[in-house]
Parts: C-alpha cells; sequence; structure tokens
C-alpha cells in the first residue's frame, strides 16, 4: 500500500508537531507501508497574512495564517499537483490543514490529537481568535472531516469532538494512542535496572513541556517545595522551558531548558533524564494527549497529571500514573507521592505497570499495527 503522507512541514523537519510527524511517518513505513512524502507547502501571498497578523494584533486578537482559506486552498492546489504524479493508495495526514481542501479519488485518512472546535475556550491561545480565523478555522475542519474517509484521534475526547462539534459519522472515527518518541527504545532489562536505581534519595520529578503555565509548572514547583521542606528531599527537573523561581525554590529546582531531540546528545541526555525520574509530574490545567506521557512510561516511570482533555484515554489511574482533577492544590500531590515512595513495594508495582502499559499500548509499533489494519478498511 502506498500513502501519500502529506504535512505543511515536510519529511526534512524532524521536529514539526513536536517531532510526532516523524515517528508517525516511521511507524507506518515498519508495517510494510510505502511512504511518498508531500510537503514542505508554501504560503500564497506571505506578505498579505503577516500583515495581517500586525493588523489583527493591534487590536489584541489573532490572525492564523494557516486557518485563512485562501492560504488553505492553495495547499491543496499543492497537493493536488504532486498526486497527479502519484500512484497513492490513500492520502494520509497528521491533521486536517494541509488536506482540508484537497479533492482526489484516493481516500483521505487523518491522524490527529484535536478538532478546531474542540480547542475553542480550552488552550489560552485559542480565547482570542479573530472571528476570521474562527470563521475560517471551523469551515477548513469542516471540510477536511467531510473528505475524510477516516478520521483517527489519540483520544476519545478528541473523537467524541468530532462527532459533537462537526457532526461526523462515528462509524469512520478510530482512537488510536500515540507511541513514544524515543529514537532507543529501552529494554525490559534496562527498565528494570533504572527502578531499581530509584530506590535512593533524593527523589527526582520531571517536568516536561514547553507551556510552563498551562503545563501547571508552579504547582509542580510547590510540590517540589513541600517535599523539601517536609523532610523529604526532592529535586525538580525542567526540561523544555524556563520556570518562574521564589527564593524558597530555587536550590531545589533544575532548569535544562529545550532540548532539541533531532540531535542525538542531547536526546540522549532527555532519556537518561526520564530513565532516573521516579515520577513525570504535569499538572496541566488544558492538554490533548501529550506524548510525554508515553515517552516517561517507556522508562518505567509514571506520571502525575490531570484528567483533561484527552489525558485519561492515555492515563489509566493507579495503573501508569495518577490522575487528579483539574486545578488540583499542590498538598494532593505531595500526599500521593510521599505515601507512595515511602512504600516502595507499592512503587515497584506502579513503575513496572507503567512500563507495562508502554509496551502493550503507548508504542509505536501497537499504533502502527492498528492504523494499518484501519487502513485496510479504505482501500
Amino acid at each position: 500500500m502506498t500513502l501519500a503522507f502529506v504535512t505543511t512541514y515536510g519529511e526534512a523537519n524532524r521536529t514539526g508537531w513536536s517531532g510526532i510527524g516523524h515517528y508517525m511517518a516511521r511507524a507506518l513505513e515498519r508495517q510494510g507501508l510505502l511512504l511518498e512524502h508531500i510537503g514542505p507547502l508554501q504560503e500564497k501571498s506571505p506578505a498579505l497574512a503577516t500583515a495581517k497578523q500586525w493588523a489583527y494584533s493591534a487590536v489584541c486578537k489573532r490572525y492564523w495564517r494557516d486557518r485563512d482559506p485562501r492560504i488553505l486552498r492553495d495547499f491543496a492546489r499543492q497537493v493536488a499537483a504532486r498526486l497527479s504524479s502519484l500512484q497513492a493508495d490513500v492520502v494520509f495526514s497528521p491533521g486536517t490543514i494541509p488536506i482540508a481542501y484537497v479533492d482526489c479519488d484516493a481516500p483521505i485518512v487523518v491522524w490527529t490529537d484535536a478538532t478546531f472546535a474542540g480547542m475553542i475556550g480550552f488552550y489560552p491561545e485559542y480565547s482570542t481568535l479573530s472571528a476570521e480565523t474562527l470563521r475560517g478555522g471551523n469551515q477548513a475542519e469542516r471540510s477536511a472531516l467531510e473528505r475524510c474517509r477516516l478520521a483517527i484521534y489519540t483520544s476519545d475526547w478528541a473523537a467524541a469532538g468530532a462527532v459533537r462539534h462537526y457532526g461526523v459519522d462515528p462509524g469512520k472515527v478510530r482512537v488510536v494512542p500515540l507511541g513514544a518518541n524515543v529514537a532507543r527504545e529501552p529494554t525490559p532489562d534496562e527498565v528494570a535496572r533504572a527502578i531499581r536505581g530509584r530506590n535512593r534519595r533524593p527523589w527526582r520529578l520531571l517536568f516536561l513541556g514547553r507551556d510552563w503555565q498551562r503545563k501547571g509548572g508552579e504547582v509542580a514547583v510547590e510540590v517540589t517545595v513541600a517535599l523539601n521542606e517536609g523532610g523529604f528531599p526532592t529535586r525538580l527537573t525542567v526540561v523544555g522551558c524556563e520556570p518562574r523561581l521564589g527564593d524558597r525554590a530555587r536550590p531545589h529546582v533544575e532548569a535544562v531548558g529545550r532540548l532539541e531531540t533531532d540531535r542525538s546528545s542531547e536526546h540522549e541526555w532527555l532519556l537518561a533524564l526520564l530513565a532516573q525520574s521516579h515520577f513525570m509530574i504535569l499538572p496541566t490545567l488544558a492538554d490533548c494527549t501529550p506524548v510525554a506521557i508515553s515517552e516517561a512510561n517507556a522508562f518505567g516511570v509514571p506520571c502525575l497529571t490531570t484528567s483533561v482533555g484527552g489525558i485519561p484515554t492515555v492515563l489509566r489511574d493507579g495503573v501508569n500514573g495518577k490522575l487528579f482533577p483539574a486545578a488540583t492544590a499542590a498538598p494532593e500531590y505531595v500526599a500521593f507521592i510521599t505515601e507512595v515512595l515511602t512504600t516502595p513495594e507499592r512503587y515497584q508495582a506502579l513503575a513496572v505497570s507503567s512500563f507495562a502499559e508502554y509496551q502493550a499500548r503507548l508504542n509505536w509499533r501497537v499504533a502502527g499495527e492498528a492504523v494499518q489494519r484501519f487502513l485496510q478498511e479504505v482501500v
């Protein structure tokens, strides 16, 4: 089966969609599928789009170029031109933007983590969108989903949103969680050694995310400070953003900054940080399906996070971590961490079951196999 794999950013960009596009493509190739990459796509009239951005920002509104119908229709023309020289069985995209207005004979399939409407009022940056962007975004999303033969989502939350907001036929909706973006998968023996190596202090927490406020960074810091002041030496490592720290927190927090995971040395650094952590802590206020959960579980690291968005599809409470209600305060995290880490056999069991979840559900091999089966339905 040949897939035309369509992205706005192209095959050479391994960091597009936080690297998910790259790992998704490799997962499909490992299923024996032949991928013909289409992208990067070029904007029509970029100067006009930039002028619109400036004009809307003057009235505190956001104009998003990738929701402009003119730009999206030109993307569709570029994709159609490339398709005319291919013999593709399926047109496949990790998002609705590049295929929103594509007309073609081959069935279209998307695999993504949310609908446009599902993000309105959920992520902060969607709260100040201009009327033009709201109109264009919903129009494009509806158009893409009408054209799709299959709409695959990474969570039940996102799948339900497609049906609720756009009236998508539930019969063409599927759910497949993403795998972990790890270039080198640890072996069971490596994970077992890593878990045993955590039987000492300080306790290590890992915060992995680019949006400090939305991902709940302040709560993660409060938890770390409270544990230390309660007599439990704890170290928080922050990867992906710059934390905001007060004097009480600064001695207990290590800020790594962004790691460019397409660079092997920085990717290996991230994997080492994952392996040594007792918990990943992500007290997020809004999220779709953060791939960081799968990455942590790949090393037997349980995750502490919230039951928002699509997270409950990925994290099973008490199996590969702990789900807290949205906006849970630090003391509840502290109580759980203390209870589990002062009972070594309980932590061991939770770490082992976290790795088991990765092996069973949250890796790219399993995800690729599931999508390959669904693709067989449409050709």
